[in-house]
């Protein structure tokens, strides 16, 4: 046995009332160091209980069969005298021991469950009123706060200790009828009148008692195990510690939603607003608008080649003026959105949420439709509007899966290939998805086993004062940066437009794209002159050495690009394949190109994996002033893709 103090366990002491007297006193009075030695302590496989000695598991019924005695171990040096071992009785053992110091100690076996004497840390508290909220002062309470009771509750060393430490709070507050959080499923006339009648309890609070508490969630909320809590929109694992520095600490992991509240929300928003939606290729639905992704690639490809992955969202003879260097899985738009496909940065809306400290994530906050599946589906709108909209109480939790993340579970279930009826949501187990874990950190204590939403709990958090909320978002990465750039910011600063079009305008004041990415489209709708008094070269000149039916189609197949890169006076030229077969390119391509740049990234905070993501990125474009005479190029910096030059 090694030095220092051994350690305790928890033991029966006494008898019940009425046991027989013989028993009683032998396990009450009879516990002299010779009493202990001659009947130790026992404990029992039925049980689990152990008590101080045999007489006190008699007089609690327990058999004879089932006790087991703790064994008897000395210290190290009597060990090595090992003269205690000749002693032929237990009045010599004992007297040896007195008179050499050596330490005789009962220890259980260890194939049996024994309760062991915890250290009280910080992080327990053993006595009343530490917090100093109690209202009232109960002496029976205190006394078995302070006894040797000992199974923890929440931050206490028994519920008793929680009792006279009450969370302080205000009394409107107080929850005192049922089903105010319109959670209560089974209605029952019993709980609810135990609700009215039974007095406040303050440990229950907000609920005015824990009938309150019962009647006004789902029946699927509470502590299941020690550490796994569940409220009536998700289950979890939670830990609750005192740190360092005095404040009370509440991590939050392993969540998980239940899918009938996911379903029940769901179809709330479906009651309030019952619309569809038709699946069209090339068109994405944003906040209710359709933008049409196929009409703002052919228009980006009318000035220049641009990487397309999905080559069947245009036409044929479009596909042979896109460029291949470019990402398609959507992941690109979480890390390196320069790298992506312009189809897939169109389309896979993105926005920033709050993460640690002062960082923002990237988190995508669209659907992505690519079939027909949800095609006159009430639900798959409702869910659509729920991943875009702050309407759902889940608007704080954000959803990852592998190496994307979701604004919120919503997002992630519009972009999965869920099964939703008016009877049941199923989610598919893959890919699987993960929700952020949180920390909270306040001055004050928090009660989160009565709370019916963990919702709840994170929305005190970001509204309190004294609380401070944070994310475990190991899996996601920084939002860009907002940058000022050159050019126009929005439709029309040239006042030249008399109608704007409309996929065009929301690329280059609505989107995701040009908040983020790239101010490109914001050039197709910011003329240089009226478009009613500029000359516009629209066909092909089949006179001119240049002529090619090629060009001819395209040059009618493409969109007119509003701008040019033709200085006035110099016509405008409908788009970039309308200049190579006219005379007016003899001298020069009026075929503009774009060449790649370095996307860079600042280091990042410790709290988001690497490689992260500041996204400051730059790209380059050939802007050519031209004339007659010469050929003058100028490079020009911007974020992600080309930018054009204003016209002087």
């Amino acid at each position: 046995m090694g030095k220092g103090l051994p350690l305790e366990y928890a033991v029966v002491d006494y008898c019940p009332s009425g046991s027989e007297s013989d028993h009683r006193h032998q396990c009450e009075h009879e516990t002299s160091p010779y009493d202990t030695l001659t009947n130790p302590p026992v404990t029992s496989s039925a049980s689990n209980v152990s008590y101080q000695s045999r007489h006190c598991a008699y007089c609690h019924g327990e058999n004879e069969t089932d006790l087991h005695e703790w064994r008897l171990m000395v210290d190290g040096d009597c060990m090595e005298r090992r003269t205690i071992f000749y002693m032929s009785s237990h009045a010599n053992i004992l007297s040896y021991a007195q008179n050499t110091s050596c330490a005789l100690v009962f220890y259980p076996r260890p194939d049996l469950q024994v309760i062991q004497q915890r250290d009280l840390t910080p992080e327990y508290r053993a006595r009343c009123n530490i917090t100093g909220t109690l209202a009232e002062f109960n002496p029976d309470v205190q006394m078995a706060c302070e006894s040797s009771y000992d199974l923890t509750y929440r931050l206490y060393t028994n519920i008793f200790c929680a009792m006279c430490n009450q969370i302080e709070l205000k009394a409107h507050h107080v929850i005192s009828s049922c089903n105010v959080t319109g959670e209560w499923r089974k209605y029952d006339v019993s709980l609810e009148q135990a609700c009215i009648d039974n007095p406040g309890f303050q440990m229950t609070q907000p609920y005015k008692n824990v009938w309150c508490f019962l009647c006004n969630s789902r029946g699927n909320a509470g502590r299941i195990y020690w550490d796994m809590y569940s409220y009536n929109d998700v289950k979890l694992t939670a830990r609750e510690f005192i740190s360092n520095s005095k404040t009370y600490m509440y991590e939050f992991n392993r969540i998980a939603f239940h899918n009938d509240f996911l379903h029940e929300e769901i179809k709330m928003r479906v009651e309030r607003n019952r619309t569809t939606e038709q699946y069209v290729p090339g068109v994405v639905t944003i906040n209710d608008k359709q933008i049409n992704i196929t009409h703002l690639l052919m228009t980006s490809l009318s000035i220049s080649p641009a990487p397309i992955c999905d080559k069947t969202l245009i036409p044929p003879i479009a596909r042979n003026y896109t460029l291949d260097n470019c990402q398609c899985h959507p992941q690109c738009m979480m890390e390196k959105p320069c790298e992506c496909c312009l189809d897939v940065a169109l389309s896979w809306p993105t926005t920033c949420v709050k993460g640690n400290s002062k960082k923002m994530l990237n988190a995508f906050n669209g659907c992505h439709r690519t079939d027909n599946r949800y095609d006159g589906s009430p639900f798959y709108a409702a869910i659509r509007r729920m991943c875009e909209q702050n309407i759902s109480t889940s608007d704080q939790i954000t959803v990852t899966s592998g190496g994307l993340t979701f604004r919120n579970i919503y997002c992630y279930l519009c972009n999965s290939q869920i099964n939703i009826t008016e009877a049941d949501l199923e989610i598919p187990s893959s890919p699987s998805f993960g929700v952020w874990g949180a920390t909270i950190e306040c001055s004050e204590e928090l009660n989160i086993f009565y709370s019916t939403r963990y919702t709840d709990i994170l929305s005190f958090a970001i509204s309190s004062s004294k609380c401070q909320l944070s994310f475990n978002t190991a899996n996601s990465f920084e939002c860009p940066k907002l940058v000022l750039r050159d050019g126009p910011g929005r439709c029309n600063e040239t006042n030249q437009l008399d109608v704007v079009d409309p996929a065009v305008h929301w690329a280059c004041e609505g989107s995701h794209y040009n908040k983020y990415i790239s101010n490109a489209f914001c050039l197709h709708c910011n003329p240089r002159t009226p478009l009613t008094d500029d000359v516009i070269i629209d066909k092909c000149d089949n006179s001119s050495i240049h002529y090619s039916s090629v060009y001819e189609e395209a040059c009618q197949l493409f969109p007119d690009a509003v701008f040019t890169t033709l200085a006035l006076p110099k016509p405008r030229i409908k788009n970039r394949f309308c200049g190579m077969c006219s005379a007016l390119c003899m001298d020069y391509s009026c075929m503009m190109t774009t060449q790649p740049g370095d996307c860079t990234a600042d280091p990042g905070s410790e709290a988001v994996r690497p490689p992260l993501l500041n996204l400051l990125f730059s790209f380059y474009g050939i802007i050519a002033d031209l004339n007659t005479n010469e050929q003058v190029s100028e490079r020009v910096g911007f974020y992600c893709t080309f930018y054009v030059k204003p016209y002087a």
